[in-house]
């Protein structure tokens, strides 16, 4: 549980980047390949990106 904290803060923290920074799509590529492994689904990553958009 203690890695899905951590990816959950993570994530918290790409939300604040992504509505501070332009370069969004290229921090979500990023993530979308570091998180493949299915710890956290990449619809939540999407839906959360889109939701800031």
């Amino acid at each position: 549980m203690k890695i899905y904290w951590l990816f959950r803060l993570i994530y918290l923290h790409l939300l604040l980047l992504f509505s501070l920074s332009g370069n969004a799509f290229i921090l979500f590529a990023s993530v979308t390949q570091d998180c493949k492994s299915g710890v956290i689904e990449e619809s939540d990553y999407k839906s959360g990106m889109t939701s800031k958009l």
